[in-house]
């Protein structure tokens, strides 16, 4: 599944990149991984947010692209909330990601504890 034109974000690069829009990744999948793999594609303008060891980095999508499951992808639910709205309200809320985190060895983002907020 390796090998294709869809970039595949690790959290690594989601740290790199800190703020800044993906356009691209070192590791880039297939469409079949897609198709086959469970894999899914966030649209361009989604929020990145690291949610284990890199709890509260933040990015945004700047193509179509997938990623690993230490990053989660936000997306508005309604059209009154904007993506660029939701990117920088997401960085200026990192330090609350970081404490509403969970474990003992790593620490994990839990989407339960963020969706009230």
């Amino acid at each position: 599944y390796w090998g294709g034109k869809i970039p595949w974000v690790t959290t690594s690069e989601l740290s790199d990149h800190n703020g800044e829009g993906l356009q691209s990744s070192k590791r880039m999948i297939t469409d079949e991984a897609v198709m086959r793999g469970g894999v899914k594609v966030v649209p361009a303008g989604t929020t990145l947010l690291g949610t284990t060891a890199t709890i509260g980095t933040v990015g945004y999508a700047s193509v179509e692209l997938c990623f690993n499951q230490q990053i989660s992808g936000l997306i508005p639910k309604s059209t009154a909330l904007s993506n660029q709205f939701l990117f920088v309200w997401s960085r200026s809320r990192a330090d609350i990601f970081e404490r509403l985190a969970a474990g003992t060895s790593f620490k994990r983002d839990s989407p339960a504890k963020r969706s009230p907020m």
